[in-house]
C-alpha cells in the first residue's frame, strides 16, 4: 500500500474516485435515502432504545452526584433505577393532567360540530359559494357522507392503527433496551475509547475525545432542553386558555407543546391547526389565540430559549433552514427534529476543525516551498 501512495498518479487516483462516488450518490439521491430508511428499519427499535437512554442519561449523571455521591457500590445502577422511576412518574402525570382536559375538548368539538357544519353552510351560502363548492345542508348528511368516506379508507385505518401498536411495542422494548444500556455504559465507554485507542495515533486521541465531547454536548442539550421548552411553553398556553376562558384547552396546548419541537415552521403549523378550530367556535377566540401565539413566541426566542441553550447553537439562521428543509426532505420528521443540533455541529466542525487543519497544511506547504 505504502508503494503506491509513494507514486505521483495515487493523490489525483483517489480524489477522481471519491469524486465519482460523490456524484453517484448525489445524482441518485433518493433512491440512496430510500435504502438508508430501508436498512434503518431493522434497526429501529435499536436506536429508539438508544435515544431513550440518551435522554435518561443527564438524569441519572444527576442523581448519582447529587444523591448518591458517597455510596461505594451500585450508585450508577440505583440512580438509573430512580431517573427510571422519574420519568414513569412524569409520563403517568401528564397523562392523568392532560388525557381528561384532551377527552373533554375532543368531546366538546363533537358536540358543536353540527352547530359547525350549520354556520359554514350560512356562511358558503351567504356568499354563494355553494355554486362552485359542494356542502352538506345538514349534520346528519355530512356525517353519513363522511361515514361513506371511510368505508373506502379501511385498508388505510386498519394499516394506520396497527402501526399505532407496533410503534408503542418498540417503544416499550426500547425502554428496556434503554435501561440495560445504560446500566452497561461504563463498559461500553470504556470499549469505544480502547477501539479509538487502536486505530488513532496517540497525539490525535485528545482532539477526537474533545471533538466527540463537543458534539454529545451539543445533541444531548439541545434535545433536553427542547423537550423542556416545548413543556413550558404548552403549560403557559394552557394556563393562559384557562384564565381567558377559552374552548379546547387540553387539545391545544398538546397541539402547542408538540408542534413547538419542530423549529421555525412547527408553531406556524400549531396557530394554523388551533386558530382553525377556535374559529369555528368563536372568531375572537381565534384572534385571541394568534396574539397569544404572538407574544409566546417573542418570550420564547428572546426569553426562555436563550437561557435554556446558552451559546451552543451560535449559527446563522440561514444555516438552520438551509438543514431543515435539507433533512426535512430526506429523513422526515426526525430530520427536523435532528436539523438544528446536526447543523450546530456541521456549523463547529468547519469553524474550530475543517478551517484551522487547512490554515496548517497550507502552513505546511509554505514552511517547505520556502526550504526548497
Amino acid at each position: 500500500m505504502k508503494r503506491f501512495q509513494s507514486l505521483n498518479w495515487y493523490p489525483y487516483a483517489v480524489a477522481l474516485c471519491i469524486s465519482v462516488i460523490l456524484y453517484v450518490i448525489l445524482m441518485h439521491l433518493p433512491i440512496v435515502a430510500r435504502g438508508l430508511k430501508s436498512f434503518g428499519t431493522y434497526f429501529n427499535t435499536v436506536v429508539v432504545g438508544c435515544i431513550i437512554a440518551y435522554l435518561m442519561n443527564p438524569l441519572a449523571k444527576l442523581y448519582e452526584r447529587k444523591l448518591f455521591g458517597n455510596l461505594k457500590r451500585g450508585r450508577w445502577a440505583v440512580s438509573v433505577f430512580l431517573a427510571v422511576l422519574t420519568f414513569t412518574a412524569a409520563i403517568v402525570a401528564l397523562m392523568l393532567i392532560l388525557l381528561p382536559q384532551l377527552v373533554n375538548s375532543i368531546r366538546s368539538f363533537m358536540d358543536q360540530a353540527p352547530g359547525y357544519q350549520d354556520y359554514i353552510y350560512s356562511l358558503f351560502m351567504k356568499y354563494g359559494l355553494t355554486e362552485y363548492i359542494y356542502i352538506p345542508e345538514s349534520a346528519n348528511e355530512a356525517a353519513n357522507q363522511f361515514m361513506d368516506w371511510l368505508k373506502g379508507y379501511e385498508d388505510d385505518i386498519v394499516a394506520f392503527w396497527s402501526g399505532v401498536i407496533q410503534l408503542l411495542i418498540k417503544l416499550a422494548i426500547g425502554a428496556v433496551l434503554a435501561i440495560y444500556l445504560l446500566i452497561a455504559k461504563a463498559k461500553l465507554k470504556a470499549d469505544g475509547k480502547e477501539l479509538l485507542s487502536s486505530l488513532l495515533p496517540d497525539d490525535r486521541l485528545d482532539s477526537v475525545f474533545d471533538y466527540i465531547r463537543r458534539c454529545d454536548f451539543i445533541v444531548n442539550r439541545y434535545l433536553v432542553f427542547s423537550l423542556l421548552d416545548s413543556l413550558i411553553i404548552g403549560g403557559i398556553n394552557a394556563i393562559i386558555m384557562i384564565l381567558l376562558r377559552m374552548p379546547y384547552v387540553g387539545l391545544i396546548s398538546i397541539i402547542v407543546s408538540v408542534t413547538n419541537l419542530i423549529p421555525t415552521f412547527g408553531p406556524v403549523i400549531g396557530v394554523m391547526i388551533s386558530s382553525l378550530l377556535l374559529l369555528l367556535e368563536n372568531p375572537i377566540y381565534a384572534v385571541m389565540f394568534i396574539i397569544i401565539t404572538l407574544v409566546l413566541q417573542i418570550c420564547d426566542g428572546y426569553i426562555i430559549k436563550p437561557r435554556l441553550f446558552g451559546n451552543i447553537l451560535g449559527i446563522s439562521g440561514l444555516l438552520i433552514l438551509l438543514a431543515i428543509v435539507t433533512l426535512g426532505n430526506i429523513f422526515g420528521v426526525g430530520g427536523l427534529l435532528l436539523a438544528i443540533p446536526i447543523a450546530a455541529i456541521c456549523d463547529f466542525t468547519y469553524r474550530e476543525v475543517f478551517l484551522p487543519y487547512l490554515k496548517r497544511r497550507k502552513r505546511k506547504l509554505s514552511d517547505v516551498n520556502g526550504k526548497v
